[in-house]
Formats: structure tokens, C-alpha cells, sequence
């Protein structure tokens, strides 16, 4: 019985131990993603054309057993343009571990306290932002398969937003419109099974707000 109490012991506290190291990760990997960040927002612009800024960068996990990264603040621009068409403020998005034992990946969640984006449709009726996009070299795939026999989840990342505002700027008719809200959730998202899903906020029209929401479905 001895021998049976102190191995549930070693156990317990091994298990502990393993938790309290995930727990507190953030506090040494941080500061070492953060010297990276240039390297990060490098890879970023080659990929997509836009000028980026990224500050703040740290590890994050939950009592979940899921990890991920999260920037303090992400700025997106155009090229020879000094205004950001894209901010978002504390973004992260976390990967849940658990599911890689069943060799499956699963996003846990994307979150952010407030996203804000200007669109400029052009007078040809484009995006502007297209302009700057790379061209593909090679033609992408139909479908891909990942190593190891790993298999992607059909359970999506739960997706909150505490503040946003998307606005679209139309040259054409020098007018703009946009959305703006709060407590924007997407949660229990199973692919071709359920979502749920939440907002309130306003539509705005060249300056006169033409509609109210509150959704919840």
C-alpha cells in the first residue's frame, strides 16, 4: 500500500509539475518570439505585399492545454502609404494541443480586443489592396495532404472580437460606409454541423446610420 501511495504521489505531482511548467512557458518563450518579431513581420510582408508592423509578440496558453501566439498591436499598409488600412490590438490565435495526440490539428480559438480596416474600392471597381499581392508563381493545389497522417479538424476555432470597424471607401462615388459593433463571437463551430453566432452593432452610410443589429444565431 506504501509503495502504491507514494507512486499516486509522484504521479500527482509529476502531472502538476508537467501543468504549472505549460502554465508559466510564457514567461521564458516570450521574450525570445518577441526578438524574432522582425523576422516575423518579414515573412509577413513578402507573403503579402503589405507594409507590417507588429509589436508585443508572446506565448499564450490556457487551462485547456492550448497554446498560441499574441501581438499587442498588427499594422497593415499599403506601400509608399502612411496610414494603416488594417490595426488590430491584443490578436491572438491558440491551437489546442490535446487533438495533436489524435493526429488531428485544431485551432481552439482567434481573438482580439479591436480590429480596424479600411477598404478602397478603386474607379474600376477593384480593391486597391490587390494591386500589391503577389502574383502566385506556381498554381496552387486542389488539395493537400499533411505529413505523418495528421488530418485537419472539422471543429473551427471559436472567434471573438470585443470592438471592430470595417469600413469601405468607394472612389467612384468619393463615398464610404461602415460597420462597427461590439462582442463579436463565433463559438461551437463544427463544419457542416453548428455554429453560433453574435454581434450588435450599426451600418453606416455616408454618414447617416441606415440600420441597427443585434444578431444572435
Amino acid at each position: 500500500m506504501k509503495i502504491l501511495k507514494k507512486l499516486f504521489i509522484f504521479l500527482v505531482s509529476f502531472i502538476v509539475g508537467i501543468y504549472l511548467l505549460f502554465i508559466l512557458a510564457p514567461v521564458i518563450v516570450s521574450p525570445i518570439l518577441n526578438a524574432k518579431s522582425d523576422m516575423i513581420t518579414s515573412a509577413i510582408k513578402e507573403a503579402t505585399g503589405f507594409e507590417v508592423k507588429i509589436s508585443g509578440i508572446t506565448l499564450v496558453t490556457s487551462w485547456n492545454f492550448s497554446a498560441g501566439v499574441k501581438a499587442k498591436e498588427i499594422e497593415l499598409s499599403l506601400p509608399k502609404s502612411d496610414k494603416a488600412f488594417f490595426y488590430a490590438k491584443d490578436t491572438g490565435v491558440k491551437l489546442s494541443l490535446i487533438p495533436i495526440l489524435k493526429k488531428r490539428i485544431q485551432l481552439d480559438s482567434l481573438f482580439s480586443e479591436s480590429v480596424f480596416a479600411d477598404i478602397i474600392v478603386k474607379k474600376d471597381g477593384t480593391l486597391e489592396l490587390l494591386d500589391y499581392l503577389p502574383e502566385q508563381k506556381h498554381k496552387p493545389k486542389e488539395s493537400f495532404d499533411l505529413p505523418w497522417g495528421i488530418k485537419l479538424s472539422n471543429n473551427l476555432p471559436s472567434i471573438y472580437v470585443n470592438n471592430y470597424r470595417i469600413a469601405v471607401i468607394d472612389r467612384r462615388t468619393d463615398r464610404s460606409y461602415f460597420m462597427e459593433g461590439e462582442d463579436f463571437k463565433v463559438t461551437n463551430f463544427v463544419l457542416d454541423k453548428r455554429v453560433k453566432f453574435s454581434t450588435k452593432g450599426k451600418i453606416v452610410f455616408d454618414g447617416t446610420t441606415i440600420s441597427n443589429y443585434d444578431l444572435k444565431i
